[in-house]
Formats: structure tokens, sequence, C-alpha cells
């Protein structure tokens, strides 16, 4: 039993981690000047039709769908939908 209360640890870590992320990104996306989209980003958003508002929708009252994680440089992400 002991393998399973550690995923059962692990599964219940990530979804508190991926919680508190979805309420930094919403509570930090209520201010759209402190939302920052790259040029990558604009380019995808032309490309799949989607407003900025409806980005800032999603990070404003999305939830994460992909689990946080770190990417190859480092830095923390994790998917929304909405």
């Amino acid at each position: 039993m002991k393998g399973l209360d550690n995923f059962l640890l692990i599964e219940a870590v990530g979804e508190f981690i991926d919680q508190n992320l979805r309420r930094l990104i919403s509570d930090t996306a209520r201010d759209s000047g402190r939302v920052f989209i790259t040029p990558h980003a604009k380019k995808r958003m032309r490309e799949r039709k989607i407003t900025l508002a409806q980005v800032l929708d999603c990070l404003r009252n999305g939830l994460v769908s992909e689990p946080a994680h770190a990417n190859m440089q480092g830095n923390w992400q994790c998917t929304m939908t909405r």
C-alpha cells in the first residue's frame, strides 16, 4: 500500500499546486496590464482567430487542464482551458 499512498500524495500535491497556480494566474490577469503576450502567442492567436478578450477570459476564469510543470527553460507552465 505504500506505493499507492505515495501516488495519492503526489496526485494531491499536484492538484494543490494547480489550484494555487490557477488562483495566481487569475488574480494576476485581473489587471490586463500585467499580461504579456509574446510575438509567438500573437501569431498563434491570429492563426486561430482568438482575441485578446478570449485569452484574458481564459486566464481569469479558466481551469488548469494540463498540470503545472517546469519547461525546458526551467520556467513553470500549465495549460488552461475555458
